[in-house]
């Protein structure tokens, strides 16, 4: 049976100084938000469970989101965060190391300077979570296209996953320089992509946005990898392939889902 999976969810205990990202137009979430919602909403919808993704960039939210995996058994893995430029990267993994539901690490980029990911102690960081099974979440806008594929090009046996399709400008309908990255990050075996209809972010969609949006522009121009080998998208598509995650299933790890 397909298991279906919501590929990327988020957890907060709001106050505005932690999370002053969510501007206006996201005032509705401008609230907390924790598993007992999610898992009714999960099992409403016929979905067996969740990957967990970070928000703050700390140590302590990551383990807080393990410990939220743990007490919660429907969150299948975590991607948390941990400081890829830090010359201790190697003992913070470790100290993860024994809990099977870090499954992988993100940094939010896209608020970082044009050419993060070709930094040098950026791309040490990256060097090192294969030895910990651990994919890459990519989180990025249209403009890093180019540099994410120069970034990708250098690690061919680590796993990445590119998070809400780099952000496409579909309201404006520009997308011909999005087109040609995506296409150029499709060349790489090692790359997913999640895509999802977050409120507000693509409005000029209708609600079957996921599944639109993969076929107009995407699957037309790209031929999105996630469609043809095996990605996966965010809850509300239609589920595909398995996940990239190395996530596990009533104790199993299940590399199936990769």
């Amino acid at each position: 049976m397909a298991m279906h999976i919501d590929a990327h969810q988020h957890f907060w205990i709001y106050n505005q100084r932690e999370y002053g990202w969510i501007d206006e137009p996201m005032a509705s979430i401008r609230r907390d938000f924790l598993p007992a919602e999610l898992k009714s909403q999960l099992e409403k919808n016929g979905f067996h469970g969740s990957v967990l993704v970070q928000v703050r960039q700390t140590l302590d939210e990551t383990r807080w989101l393990l410990e939220l995996a743990e007490n919660n058994p429907f969150i299948l893995g975590v991607v948390g965060w941990a400081d890829l430029r830090s010359p201790r990267l190697r003992a913070e993994l470790e100290s993860f190391a024994g809990n099977p539901k870090l499954v992988g690490i993100r940094h939010i980029v896209q608020s970082e300077p044009d050419d993060f990911l070709l930094q040098p102690d950026f791309l040490r960081g990256i060097s090192i979570l294969e030895e910990f099974d651990l994919v890459y979440d990519i989180l990025i806008y249209t403009k890093h296209l180019p540099i994410a594929a120069e970034f990708v090009r250098r690690f061919p046996r680590q796993r990445f996953v590119l998070d809400h399709l780099a952000k496409p400008p579909i309201k404006s309908g520009s997308v011909d320089l999005w087109a040609r990255g995506m296409r150029e990050l499709a060349s790489f075996p090692n790359v997913y992509a999640m895509a999802d209809l977050e409120a507000g972010r693509y409005p000029a969609l209708p609600r079957c946005g996921v599944r639109m949006l993969w076929a107009q522009p995407v699957d037309d121009r790209f031929r999105l990898a996630g469609v043809h080998r095996g990605g996966f998208v965010h809850a509300g598509g239609e589920p595909c392939g398995g996940l990239p995650y190395s996530v596990r299933n009533g104790g199993t790890r299940s590399g199936s889902w990769r």
